[in-house]
C-alpha cells in the first residue's frame, strides 16, 4: 500500500497534464495505477444530486476503483435539457470567452489532485467558481466512503442550495424578488421584496405602506412576509393563496415559484451518456 502512494504521489503534475486522451479527456480524468493491496473495494461508483442547482445544472460523478485506488474519474454538471457544460458546445465556448478560462481546465486540476492524492482534503481552488469544487468535493466523499465498505448502488445527495428568481417589471415599475432556501430538501428560509430600478424596496416607501394599511389592513412588509411564512409551511414550490386580497402580490408570488419550479428540477435516476 505504501509503495502504491509514493508511486501515484511522485507523478509529475506536467505529466499528467500530457496524458493522451485515453487517460484524460473532455470530462474524464484518469492514470494507470501499478497494482497493489486494495484500500478501496473496486468497482464502478456513482452519486449526483436530487436535485438541480439554482444554475438548472445536477452535478454528477463516477469514479471507478481499480486494485484499491481511484484509477478513473468522470465528472459532469448536466442541464435540465440533458446537456452537460463540455460537450454543450454553445456554453463551452461562451464560459471560456466569458470568463477567460478553460471550464474543462478547471475539472482536469480537480482530477489530477484526487487521483494524486486519493481523498480530497486538499482539492485545489476553482478561483471565482468555488461551487464547483463544493460540489466535486461532496459527490468524491460520498463516494469514497461508499467505496471503503463496497457499496456500489447510486447515490443521491440533497441539493442544499438558495434559488432566486425575479418576475418583469409591472406597469409601476417594481419587480418581484425571491430567494428560496433548500437544506437537506427541506424550505428553510423564503424572502420576498418588490424592488424598482433603483433597487429600492416597495416596502420601505411609506406612502404605499399606508395606502396598504388602509385597504388590506397590513403593511407591504407585513404581506410580503405572510407569502414568504406560506411557502415555508407548505413546504413546496405549489401556488400560494392570496393574502387579504392582494391578488396582485399573490400573482408575482406564484410566478415565481413556477420560475424556479422549473429550475429545481428532480432527478429522475438515469446516468448521463457518455
Amino acid at each position: 500500500m505504501t509503495k502504491k502512494f509514493f508511486l501515484i504521489l511522485l507523478i509529475p503534475l506536467f505529466l499528467l497534464s500530457a496524458c493522451s486522451k485515453d487517460y484524460i479527456n473532455d470530462s474524464e480524468g484518469q492514470i494507470p495505477l501499478p497494482h497493489s493491496s486494495a484500500i478501496l473495494a473496486d468497482g464502478t461508483y456513482y452519486a449526483t444530486y436530487g436535485y438541480a442547482n439554482n444554475e438548472g445544472y445536477r452535478p454528477e460523478m463516477t469514479i471507478v476503483v481499480n486494485e484499491g485506488l481511484i484509477s478513473s474519474i468522470k465528472y459532469l454538471e448536466i442541464s435540465n435539457n440533458g446537456k452537460d457544460k463540455i460537450s454543450d458546445v454553445e456554453y463551452y465556448e461562451n464560459f471560456k470567452e466569458k470568463h477567460n478560462i478553460d471550464i474543462q481546465g478547471i475539472y482536469l486540476r480537480l482530477y489530477t489532485n484526487l487521483i494524486k492524492n486519493q481523498n480530497t482534503s486538499n482539492l485545489p481552488s476553482t478561483g471565482d467558481f468555488p461551487d464547483i469544487r463544493s460540489y466535486f468535493k461532496q459527490l468524491a466523499d460520498v463516494i469514497i466512503l461508499k467505496a471503503k465498505k463496497g457499496i456500489t448502488e447510486p447515490s443521491v445527495v440533497a441539493m442544499d442550495e438558495v434559488y432566486y428568481g425575479d418576475t418583469n417589471t409591472d406597469d409601476n415599475g417594481y419587480k418581484g424578488s425571491i430567494s428560496i432556501t433548500y437544506v437537506n430538501d427541506v424550505i428553510i428560509d423564503v424572502e420576498y421584496s418588490e424592488l424598482n430600478l433603483d433597487g429600492d424596496h416597495k416596502e420601505d416607501v411609506d406612502d404605499l405602506n399606508e395606502i396598504y394599511q388602509e385597504h388590506y389592513g397590513i403593511s407591504l412588509g407585513e404581506m410580503f412576509d405572510s407569502y414568504a411564512r406560506q411557502i415555508v409551511q407548505n413546504g413546496t414550490l405549489q401556488p400560494v393563496d392570496s393574502m387579504s386580497g392582494a391578488t396582485r402580490t399573490q400573482e408575482k408570488v406564484n410566478e415565481l415559484l413556477e420560475i424556479i419550479s422549473n429550475t429545481r428540477i428532480k432527478y429522475e435516476g438515469e446516468e448521463a451518456d457518455d
